[in-house]
């Protein structure tokens, strides 16, 4: 039952981020004078709007933005900022007036996050941490945000601790829960870290899901699993076996408190996961998620470097 009710809950809450992938994918396609995003961190401020970014239109920040804007930031119109439709397109643009409690936003060229490296790596964190206590969970949500996770999933294992999410209302509305508060901070977090795409806080998923998934996604070689186990190989040495080729796209599993049991583990290991280990002592959750999350985004970064090298050195030859 709970299972069922965050399924639904998040279901609705994931609808944008599953469009805004789709959409970014082919925003250049769609739209002609969109042009390809410069990583070069911008000194203006950065805004995120709630609709898909076109040049030479207008749109309006939130009334939330637009107080920053406006009292924390004391910003006026006729300042140019930056805005950003947190699925890969990011406009510079003019405050206009503020209308309703919200300042209208002139909206100039706009800028296409490619291939999505402006927002980090193509690697998902899927981890049990729904039942963290005293902020636990919230923490996590901001460091894969920060650390560049394309998605974070929330699992259900054997020994994952259920937590009522009710609201006041008595009817389990997730979405004025927790999952409402991981949606506010993935989008902080991702503004904070100058994301063009925000993270995605994923359905709720179980081992079972889990196991399809990795078994269709073997038979084509479309994405890496790496599990989080005691024991396991180091990162470095899993990463050379299966080629830096396979390292770009792949996901991050990490159990509950009390670990997988042996046989989610088998399951998982047969679905084709990869054992690895984070060192010899004992972890929490969130961060073994992100410490192997860091190591994954370190390994991207120097097979890319790596390349550009090695492309460089053929150019001048």
């Amino acid at each position: 039952m709970f299972a069922r009710v965050v399924r639904v809950s998040i279901a609705r809450r994931t609808a944008r981020s599953r469009r805004g992938v789709a959409r970014g994918a082919t925003a250049r396609a769609e739209d002609p004078d969109a042009r390809p995003l410069d990583r070069r961190p911008s000194t203006l401020h950065r805004f995120y709007v709630d609709e898909e970014l076109r040049a030479n239109t207008t749109t309006r920040l939130s009334r939330e933005e637009t107080r920053h804007a406006a009292k924390a930031l004391r910003l006026r119109p006729g300042v140019a900022v930056e805005v950003c439709d947190g699925v890969g397109r990011l406009a510079r643009a003019t405050l206009g007036d503020v209308l309703d409690g919200r300042f209208v936003v002139d909206v100039e060229d706009v800028r296409v996050d490619v291939d999505g490296r402006s927002s980090g790596i193509d690697w998902d964190v899927v981890c049990a941490f729904a039942g963290l206590k005293g902020g636990r969970g919230d923490w996590l949500v901001e460091k894969c945000a920060e650390l560049g996770a394309r998605r974070l999933v929330p699992l259900l294992a054997s020994r994952s601790e259920r937590r009522s999410t009710r609201g006041e209302d008595g009817e389990g509305d997730e979405r004025r829960g927790r999952a409402g508060r991981w949606d506010r901070v993935a989008r902080a977090a991702s503004k904070q870290s100058l994301r063009a795409r925000e993270l995605a806080v994923g359905e709720t998923t179980d081992v079972e899901a889990l196991c399809r998934e990795m078994a269709r996604e073997r038979e084509v070689g479309t994405r890496v699993t790496l599990l989080a186990l005691q024991g396991g190989a180091p990162v470095v040495d899993v990463a050379r076996e299966v080629g830096p080729r396979a390292m770009r796209a792949g996901r991050v599993v990490v159990g509950p408190e009390g670990d997988f049991t042996d046989e989610e583990v088998r399951a998982m290991i047969r679905a084709g996961a990869r054992p690895i280990g984070l060192g010899t002592l004992r972890l929490r959750v969130e961060t073994a998620a992100v410490s192997a999350l860091a190591a994954v985004s370190a390994l991207v970064d120097a097979t890319e470097a790596a390349e550009a090298a090695a492309d460089g050195t053929k150019r001048e030859s």
